[in-house]
């Protein structure tokens, strides 16, 4: 074993821990901590541990996660796997990456094509935000009209699960006569943001009013925890108790309404660049899976076979 002290490491370190230290942002701390411990097996990882690892374990980890897990989710498991060897082996901890990438197997890939695209029609988008209307609107302890706010957003600002979670009433400003929402948690990077639609932006402020919420989060407990921030957990929740008392036969869930944002945008004739702006989308390839999908249902052969 190397100098540990050099690295203020020692025997009794939890690995895991120190290395998410490094970390800021509260989402990416939750997705590497999750992995770690997926691969681990256990929250606490010491150096001990960490030197017994062989690329042959490594590899039949993956295994077991491609039988488990949807092949993105693999890829980030693989990934936050590969950058902890790699943070131990800079911190002279190890001498060698046992997750390095030309040492472990290839992974399964899927077709972004062929993968279903589950959206909500025009209509049971509707019913779906009337279902967050229960009870009182104007009153502070009901989170009605706080729930209907959070998916009309999500709908028209095509969010992420993440970036919704961590809406602040500071990341909301006027530029050039438009509303936009600043996005300090996107996918793709800093200095993002989103058009936010005038109805939105009255639906938000009204809400606020309701609430009394001034500054920080946007979307808080107004429950036994008043004032928190709303996890996205307990955003995701609300959804699909909406969808349930919507009559809605699938589960409901904060990426089934980016979906759904996008579908209807693209039906209503806006064009496919500018559903790729909009949604923040890497490639126009990822917005053409919309197209895909409502083309090979509309010009189905099943509609011809006539049996």
């Amino acid at each position: 074993m190397q100098d540990l002290h050099a690295a203020s490491i020692d025997v009794d370190t939890n690995l895991i821990s120190r290395f998410l230290a490094k970390y800021e942002r509260p989402n990416t701390i939750r997705i590497y901590r999750q992995n770690l411990v997926r691969f681990f097996g256990t929250e606490s990882v010491t150096i001990r541990d960490a030197e017994a690892i062989t690329t042959e374990y490594v590899n039949k980890q993956i295994e077991k996660a491609e039988d488990a897990l949807a092949p993105a989710t693999v890829e980030g498991f693989v990934t936050a796997t590969t950058i902890f060897f790699d943070w131990l082996c800079a911190m002279d901890a190890i001498r060698k990456n046992p997750a390095n990438k030309h040492l472990i197997r290839r992974r399964r890939k899927s077709s972004g094509k062929q993968r279903k695209i589950f959206a909500l029609t025009k209509e049971e988008a509707k019913r779906l935000l009337a279902a967050t209307l229960v009870g009182p609107l104007n009153n502070p302890r009901n989170p009605a009209r706080r729930n209907h706010t959070i998916v009309l957003t999500l709908l028209n600002c095509l969010l992420r699960r993440s970036e919704v979670g961590a809406m602040d009433v500071e990341h909301i400003r006027n530029l050039h006569g438009h509303w936009v929402l600043d996005l300090p948690e996107a996918k793709g990077g800093s200095n993002q943001f989103v058009k936010i639609p005038l109805h939105v932006m009255q639906a938000i402020q009204n809400m606020r009013a309701v609430y009394g919420v001034e500054s920080g989060p946007l979307w808080r407990s107004v429950g036994r925890t008043k004032g928190a921030r709303l996890s996205t957990r307990q955003i995701c929740h609300m959804i699909k108790q909406a969808g349930k008392r919507a009559g809605l036969s699938c589960e409901i869930s904060t990426h089934t309404l980016r979906h759904t944002g996008c579908t209807l945008a693209l039906e209503a004739g806006a064009t496919l660049h500018q559903v790729k702006i909009h949604a923040r989308h890497k490639s126009v390839s990822t917005t053409m899976r919309y197209i895909h999908q409502r083309d090979k249902l509309n010009n189905s052969a099943a509609d011809l076979i006539g049996v």
